[in-house]
């Protein structure tokens, strides 16, 4: 047996794929945690207690929020920026950690927005520019919403397009019986036939001279022998044109409608309007003409004209965003494309040309988000975080694959958002929400030093959506209230031929049952007596039930309605023995679904939080009933308490200043299996006991190590009644007793406080 001193100077790596414990010849193996959960990694290398979620506003249920939402910024100044919380026809708008009521005078506190429902949400791209942000889903017309003179006012409208893109669905060319004549060889043109060969349909169809290779679009019908023509080429003189030298070319439609369906994504790239993908055309892309954002015309295809490509390989790929980054940039479901820029050249009609980067794919309804010089994406199957990156060695992008040591942290991801630092403190945050278990996944990522460090966002109920308004993170979480008790009926019927002993079982939220028999005698406890009728029998069901301390209940007629006096919707299931005669009906409600719209607060220290400044000897959290919550008073921690019905706690003495209530959630934090680096080799087959840790902390108030207490109150100096005060040095435990084969640490707080840990070093003991 021996003993080591280990260290680990930081945790820079985060948490680790499980399938890498056994990679002790990986240096990220001693920078790295088994499990970082509701942790963020610093730039430093140390891990700190997230910070809490600050309740902003309940999204009602009226706006069925459970069939989708969307989190999306705008930004229209320095000082004027917005979050929307997107739901069935309604948007949400909130400034500054506020909801904005009152929106254009309706006395609503939400947008109605009809065509955004829920159907389009999961997939809906935007783009942003000045005051009006744009969206696009292939089963919604573009749609546009433009604040007006202040907070509160806002208008939306279907994008009309002065000139929409064309395209040949139907192709089909013939030539017409007759000589036409073209007035000119340039700009708008009148081109006359000697016999009537249009119709008004050939609008924005295509006449092609063959003898000299003009090519004219029809832009308008005046009469069968005359059209007016927009000149593509001017390669043709004005002589009359005989039968066999020109055609008629048709089948061109608009690429963009109701029957082909609308453009996918979109976004602002060089003073032009971007479209990419489109419900009949999901391999197009589409630029506007420089300057003028809803006019799609190629005109004779000069610089500041719109243009248009198509996206031709040996595979499907289906478009599913644009970017505006070091070039803009095509995200697929096949691969990730770009269109190449020398420095000073922007795109043209003349210079278009699509390159294909990498084959990775993108997996649908997920955003992208730009991270430095690189664009971070989610790969199709939902499995990795890629992040494409031009690279000058190359002169080419690369993929790399961001989550290759924490895919384990991703499950089904369905949407992502990026905060850049504001501070040496932090570095820039990607977070993930996950819709296989309702986490976030965290990534803390300093590009400058190729640090990734992912941890786990986890609190009571799931979250839904995420966006960043400049440095504020706002969430969408749909939290389960058990705030309600359950109820459930008993319908009595043919009460003459219940048998004596019948029985029904009532479940109880923790998983225990009541059972009440009948009888035609005297009832004793738990028993009730079937007589005369089936009121009567059902009003002495109703006595005894009542008389019950875990129930209470109510009679009409023959029904019987039970309540369980516990709160919370778990274990709803009666039985009754006797299932004609004494019909039982489940035990239902005692969970209320709903959805919090809230922000992370670097000052909270609990989720859904209230934080408030008074003096007072009891707290309010209206959104919070029969909840049990953390609360901080004067930053001291009270116990728990379970709020009434109105969300009210009585503190135990009043504040002084303030407190803070809401949620508590967990800290988890536990290192790799210990592996100290002996000369003889590993020793993962040795049983290990870890006899003392050392722990740098810096401004930490509470924290437990292998479940142990450690003890932050100094006393002679923090008066007992107050706020610990935060402590910045070496806090040690031990002797700890206990040997396996892992050898590793864990930390863990039950209180609501401030918790940074720096690094660890700990004495470790070899068995055999």
């Amino acid at each position: 047996m021996s003993r080591q001193v280990q260290i680990q100077t930081n945790f820079s790596v985060g948490e680790l794929d499980p399938l890498l414990r056994s990679r002790v010849d990986l240096q990220q193996y001693y920078n790295a945690l088994q499990t970082a959960n509701n942790v963020f990694i610093q730039p430093q290398g140390g891990i700190k207690r997230r910070d809490g979620l600050k309740y902003i506003a309940e999204l009602p249920a009226a706006a069925n929020p459970q069939n989708g939402v969307r989190l999306i910024p705008f930004e229209y100044s320095v000082n004027d920026s917005y979050m929307f919380a997107i739901v069935n026809q309604r948007v949400y708008i909130f400034k500054n950690n506020a909801l904005i009521t009152n929106i254009n005078g309706s006395g609503n506190d939400y947008f109605a927005v009809s065509v955004l429902t829920s159907a389009v949400l999961s997939n809906l791209n935007f783009a942003q520019f000045g005051d009006t942000i744009i969206f696009a889903e292939n089963d919604l017309q573009p749609l546009k919403i433009v604040r007006g003179g202040n907070d509160a006012t806002w208008t939306a409208s279907n994008i009309t397009f002065s000139t929409t893109p064309l395209h040949a669905f139907t192709l089909s060319t013939s030539n017409p019986n007759a000589t036409i004549t073209p007035s000119a060889t340039n700009g708008n043109i009148t081109v006359t036939s000697n016999n009537s060969v249009f119709t008004a349909d050939h609008v924005n169809q295509f006449i092609n001279i063959i003898s000299n290779f003009g090519r004219l679009k029809i832009i308008e019908y005046v009469s069968g022998t005359s059209v007016k023509c927009n000149v593509i080429t001017t390669m043709f003189d004005t002589s009359g044109i005989t039968v066999n030298n020109w055609e008629l070319e048709t089948g061109y439609e608009a690429a963009w409608s109701n029957s082909k369906g609308w453009p996918t994504s979109c976004t602002f790239h060089e003073s032009r309007l971007y479209f990419g993908g489109a419900k009949s055309l999901t391999t197009n892309i589409w630029g506007s003409r420089v300057g003028d954002f809803f006019n799609f015309d190629v005109g004779e295809g000069l610089d500041d004209e719109a243009l248009n490509a198509e996206l031709t390989t040996d595979s499907l790929n289906s478009i599913q965003n644009v970017f505006s980054g070091r070039d803009l940039q095509i995200f697929t479901t096949g691969g990730e494309f770009y269109i190449p820029q020398s420095v000073n050249d922007p795109i043209t009609p003349g210079n278009l040309m699509v390159k294909i980067a990498t084959r990775n794919g993108i997996k649908p309804g997920v955003p992208v988000a730009g991270l430095d010089s690189g664009t971070i994406f989610i790969q199709r199957s939902g499995k990795s975080l890629n992040e494409m990156i031009f690279t000058d060695a190359e002169l080419a992008y690369t993929t790399s694959t961001i989550s290759l040591m924490s895919s384990h942290l991703l499950n089904d991801p369905i949407d992502i958002a990026m905060r850049r630092a504001t501070s040496t403190e932090e570095s820039d945050r990607l977070f993930i929400v996950n819709a296989g278990d309702g986490s976030l996944s965290v990534y803390s990522i300093l590009r400058s030093q190729n640090v990734v460090a992912p941890s786990k966002f986890t609190t009571n109920g799931t979250f839904k959506a995420i966006g960043v308004d400049v440095d504020d993170t706002y969430t969408v979480i749909n939290r389960n209230l058990q705030n309600l008790q359950a109820t459930c009926t008993v319908t009595v019927s043919d009460y003459a031929n219940i048998a004596t002993g019948s029985t029904i079982t009532l479940k109880k939220n923790d998983g225990t049952t009541v059972t009440f028999t009948s009888t035609t005698g005297t009832a004793s406890t738990n028993q009730f007596k079937t007589e005369t009728n089936n009121n009567t029998t059902a009003a002495n069901l109703k006595t005894t039930i009542d008389g019950h301390s875990d129930f209470s209940a109510t009679v009409s007629s023959a029904v019987v309605t039970v309540t369980r006096l516990d709160r919370g919707a778990s274990n709803l299931t009666n039985v009754s023995s006797d299932a004609t005669r004494l019909t039982t009906i489940n035990f239902t409600g005692g969970q209320t679904s709903k959805y919090f719209v809230e922000v992370f607060d670097s000052s909270l220290h609990t989720d859904a939080a209230v934080y408030v400044s008074a003096t007072t000897s009891t707290a309010t959290a209206a959104h919070l009933p029969h909840t049990l919550v953390d609360i901080l008073n004067d930053g001291n921690v009270e116990a728990q308490q379970t709020l009434n019905g109105s969300g009210v706690a009585t503190l135990t003495r009043s504040t002084a200043s303030n407190y803070e209530m809401g949620f508590p959630f967990i800290i988890d934090i536990k290192t790799m299996p210990v592996e100290p680096r002996l000369p003889s080799g590993s020793v993962k087959g040795f049983k290990k006991r870890i006899v003392q840790v050392n722990a740098e902390v810096f401004e930490s108030k509470a924290m437990s190590i292998n479940n142990q207490l450690v003890a932050f109150r100094q006393f002679g100096e923090d008066v007992l009644d107050s706020s610990v005060t935060a402590f910045t040095g070496q806090k040690q435990i031990g002797p700890l007793l206990g040997f396996d084969y892992e050898g590793s640490i864990t930390i863990s707080q039950s209180v609501p406080l401030a918790l940074n840990i720096l690094s660890l070093d700990y004495k470790v003991s070899l068995g055999q």
